[in-house]
């Protein structure tokens, strides 16, 4: 166990030797996920959907303002453009209409190499669950579900060796799951 006077060598050595030993939990945030924008600059999938949604409101921004997607979602629910269930339906299709045209940043496919027991996801994608389909692994995959919050997550870590793979913030398959909003956001963790 690394101690306060620990060196970062031995830090790293440690934090490679839990990945190794899979007793680690990787955690992607919304900028883990990364694809190709139409320029050919990788933009995390999310601001895609972000701008692909302020676009569509012709929303306008300042120099100092992020285009993401909690931010652009609060705008458009806090100007009354739009609701929370047409939001969610929007999301939901531009993961469907994008699924198979993004090209992923390589990065991403060296996650499955490594051994994580569990995978946090962020976004509301699917692309992680591709990725273990691509290398034929077994997987089990669940998500948070907004609405229905009791739903609850039922898998016995002892009985089942699959690497489970966690929508933190629900999927785009199951709209009414989306934790879209920062107004939702903070709702979600006080729960």
């Amino acid at each position: 166990m690394p101690t306060p006077s620990s060196s970062p060598a031995e830090l790293y050595q440690n934090i490679a030797r839990k990945v190794k030993e899979g007793s680690c939990v990787l955690f992607l945030g919304p900028a883990a996920l990364a694809a190709k924008d139409k320029d050919g600059n990788w933009q995390p999938i999310t601001d895609l959907c972000a701008r692909h949604l302020a676009d569509k409101y012709d929303l306008q921004f300042g120099a100092d303002e992020d285009c993401n997607l909690p931010y652009v979602a609060s705008l458009l629910r806090i100007q009354n453009r739009s609701t929370d269930n047409v939001l969610q339906e929007e999301v939901a299709k531009f993961y469907t209409d994008m699924a198979d045209k993004f090209e992923l940043h390589p990065a991403v496919e060296q996650l499955t190499d490594l051994k994580f027991r569990i995978v946090i996801n962020t976004t509301p994608d699917n692309f992680v669950t591709k990725l273990y389909d691509q290398i034929a692994q077994a997987y089990h995959t669940d998500y948070y579900n907004w609405y229905k919050p009791t739903t609850g997550f039922n898998f016995d870590f002892e009985k089942d060796s699959r690497v489970v793979i966690y929508n933190l913030l629900g999927a785009y398959q199951k709209p009414e799951s989306l934790v879209l909003t920062y107004k939702q956001q903070l709702s979600y963790i006080k729960k």
